[in-house]
């Protein structure tokens, strides 16, 4: 395995972190915990940014749309 597959596996789980928080912003109940899963999410999407932006340096061209 290569650094660039390490990359999409790590973009991958970045996107599954996401989607997971974003489930549970939609089903919890209280406030503060929504507003808690919407932060982790948030954070989740920074993190996937980076390593498209790392991705694209070093491979001179933009990653697939994860």
């Amino acid at each position: 395995m290569d650094l660039l597959e390490i990359m999409e596996i790590a973009i991958r789980a970045e996107v599954e972190a996401k989607n997971l928080y974003l489930k549970g912003e939609q089903t919890a109940t209280a406030e503060d915990a929504r507003a808690l899963f919407r932060h982790l999410a948030g954070e989740e999407e920074k993190h996937r940014q980076l390593l498209l932006a790392k991705y694209q340096e070093m491979t001179g061209k933009a990653a697939a749309e994860w």
